[in-house]
């Protein structure tokens, strides 16, 4: 999917005519910010530290909740140490290339007082938003002479709670059942719905058909987005995401505790400058990173509404 971004003006002029390139005709009025809004996922996690390609870490459990009750002076044998279970997840690298001609850097560009600052904002930018797109959909692959090592993102590390709905529609009641199932094996108060454009409109619209609706009379505002969900089973974040598959068949819904997920980073996210081959300047957007993701059974992916 591509999205524009900013405001240009186009200028007729002597040399050109209009339309036909941003070098001599557009003016940028803005620059390129890192919108949080852009990439839920990435600024909803938090961050920690890898030291190996693959990235381990230890994730604690709890038994099953049963009776602990026992005979008056009973001696207590086989007791064991809880101990922790490993888990694992594959490191991945990124980057976005920045390369600008040497003539390009010696012309003028309208708007533009410096044509690196802008294009590696850009590229910033854009290196975020396919980093979003690897947390999230990323499927795990391991690194071989012809393949490319990927971590697992978020969809690939829910295996417990995973069901096929077959196009039925998201109701209220449907999406309570998601929170209780959620509810019986998290202890976060408060959990994440991540959502695509289509299937945020149906949690809009839920409490009797649109009782979340405020028409204020005095600005004439009406008001229908929301953003936060309280239930019998705690408090839910609703987070639009574009990386969320938006048609009919495969329409999706996530819910997640965020609390345990972080970017675990073996490089921080630089720029590095390339070696040059020729008649350009090259630089690379560059890190080095994996999901570190905790109590899996807490999320719930559901597939397939109808949209």
């Amino acid at each position: 999917m591509s999205t524009s971004f900013g405001i240009s003006h186009e200028l007729d002029g002597p040399y050109s005519a209009s339309g036909t390139g941003w070098r001599r005709l557009d003016i940028m009025d803005r620059i390129f910010d890192q919108d949080p809004r852009a990439t839920p996922f990435f600024e909803l996690t938090g961050q920690s530290t890898a030291t190996n390609r693959d990235h381990f870490w230890q994730v604690r459990g709890v038994k099953a909740r049963a009776s602990a009750a026992v005979t008056e002076g009973k001696a207590l044998t086989g007791q064991q140490v809880s101990a922790p279970t490993r888990a694992r997840n594959r490191v991945q690298t990124n980057h976005t290339g920045v390369e600008i001609t040497r003539f390009s850097q010696k012309e003028a560009h309208y708007g533009v007082a410096s044509i690196w600052e802008d294009q590696v904002n850009l590229r910033s930018y854009e290196h975020r938003a396919s980093t979003e797109f690897d947390l999230i959909s990323s499927t795990e692959v391991t690194e071989t002479a012809s393949t490319v090592p990927k971590m697992k993102g978020l969809l690939a590390s829910i295996t417990t709670n995973v069901s096929a709905i077959n196009s039925t529609s998201l109701t209220e009641t449907r999406f309570l059942d998601m929170l209780e199932i959620s509810w019986q094996n998290q202890d976060s108060p408060v959990l994440t719905c991540m959502v695509n454009s289509k299937l945020k409109r149906a949690i809009d619209l839920f409490s009797a058909g649109g009782a979340t609706r405020n028409i204020d009379a005095q600005t004439g505002e009406i008001r229908l987005n929301t953003t936060k969900y309280y239930s019998t089973y705690g408090e839910v974040d609703v987070v639009l995401s574009r990386d969320l598959n938006n048609t009919a068949s495969f329409a999706m819904l996530v819910l997640f505790d965020k609390m345990p997920m972080n970017k675990a980073y073996l490089d921080r996210t630089h720029l590095q400058p390339v070696a040059k081959t020729k008649d350009a300047d090259t630089m690379v957007i560059i890190d080095d990173l994996t999901l570190e993701f905790g109590n899996e059974e807490a999320n719930v992916k559901y597939s397939g509404w109808l949209v």
